[in-house]
């Protein structure tokens, strides 16, 4: 879109322009001062933005459990053989998670209306005709746990920038709208050609809140020092059930509103199984060799699911009885390793924290 042009910026742009023009028949290249504000092609501030404006496909994990892509809205799913539920825009996420909320003792299965379409990092699209190719889609996602978008911080739109198109020789003003134009442009912009960002512009920042940005040194700063409270880590459940499945875990920590209460966990040993089964071992090990004791085994049941926001959680249906009543909970996934997987809740405003250790 072309608008009305800054002429501080323009008269910059301009001069340059012809700087570059009446030297272009004496030197093979023209040499000046670069702009502090204007965007190099392939410097760190410009991979920033790059990075930034990547197609965030966790925002839908609720939907396809991969975050490597999302689907195109609007699509029309069901939920196990519940009536069909039209998905127009992410608030329509939150059906879903009350769905899942109330049927917490049983796996809820999304069917899609095929065909649908996903949309990948860099916006490119391909349409899925059937249940099998988007398995496939998922299972390929499933081993990309790192990837490059940034994903807690967001630009307020629109905002623009002074730009000369030095293969056409063109000086323009463009304005972004979204994600993907901003990504479109800073992922074409040459060595050649001259970019400016109209400052003042606004970026959202992990808690929400909005900072101002004045020029691009402020940007960069701003960016890295909100990364450190960005939570980057794509959990998919296909990743998660990868890692803990058909293993042996403990609970190393289990803390309750900052009490230690690990000591109540120590006879027990989890093995999550295939069909939302965990079968649960105690062992009374107390140094007494002739009570003859043999272990107790409990069946119990484990969920997987994703809210709203894309965040990955697990339901703990274990036992109503102490100790066990105190983990059959919905506990967040925070951090998953191949030994550790740490956990967390929090209900009225008390906290709790839970690790398990592979053994």
């Amino acid at each position: 879109m072309k608008i009305l042009i800054n002429w501080r910026i323009f008269s910059k742009i301009l001069i340059l322009f012809i700087l570059t023009v009446s030297c272009r028949n004496e030197l093979n290249e023209s040499t000046y001062n670069i702009d502090s504000n204007q965007l190099i092609a392939n410097s760190k501030i410009s991979n920033l933005i790059h990075n930034i404006s990547l197609n965030d496909g966790s925002l839908d994990n609720i939907l396809d459990n991969a975050s490597c892509f999302s689907i195109k809205l609007p699509v029309t799913i069901m939920i196990d053989d519940q009536p069909t539920i039209m998905i127009n825009s992410k608030d329509d996420f939150k059906s879903i998670e009350k769905t899942f909320t109330e049927n917490e003792d049983n796996p809820n299965q999304i069917i899609f209306s095929y065909p649908i379409t996903l949309i990948f990092s860099d916006f490119s699209e391909i349409s899925i005709s059937n249940a099998e190719q988007l398995k496939n889609q998922v299972e390929q996602c499933s081993t990309q746990i790192e990837d490059e978008d940034i994903e807690c911080i967001d630009f307020l739109y629109p905002f623009s920038v002074s730009f000369f198109d030095a293969r056409k020789e063109l000086i323009e003003t463009i304005t972004f709208s979204s994600d993907k134009s901003l990504f479109q442009f800073i992922s074409n912009i040459s060595s050649e050609d001259i970019a400016e960002i109209q400052f003042p512009i606004n970026i959202i920042l992990p808690d929400n809140s909005t900072n101002t940005i004045n020029d691009l040194d402020q940007l960069e700063n701003s960016i890295e020092a909100a990364v450190n409270d960005c939570d980057e880590e794509d959990l998919s459940s296909t990743y998660f059930k990868g890692i803990i499945l058909d293993k042996k875990w403990i609970i190393e920590s289990y803390e309750n509103d900052g009490n230690n209460e690990t000591a109540d966990f120590a006879n027990y040993t989890f093995e999550f199984l295939k069909n939302n089964i965990v079968s649960i071992v105690f062992n009374d090990d107390d140094g007494d060799d002739d009570d003859g004791d043999d272990p107790i085994i409990i069946t119990g049941k484990w969920l997987v699911g994703t809210n709203t926001t894309g965040k990955l959680y697990t339901t703990f249906n274990f036992s109503d009885k102490d100790p066990l009543y105190k983990i059959s909970k919905k506990w967040y996934i925070e951090k998953v390793s191949s030994e550790r997987i740490s956990l967390t809740k929090t209900e009225e405003g008390i906290e709790t924290k839970l690790i398990l250790k592979l053994i």
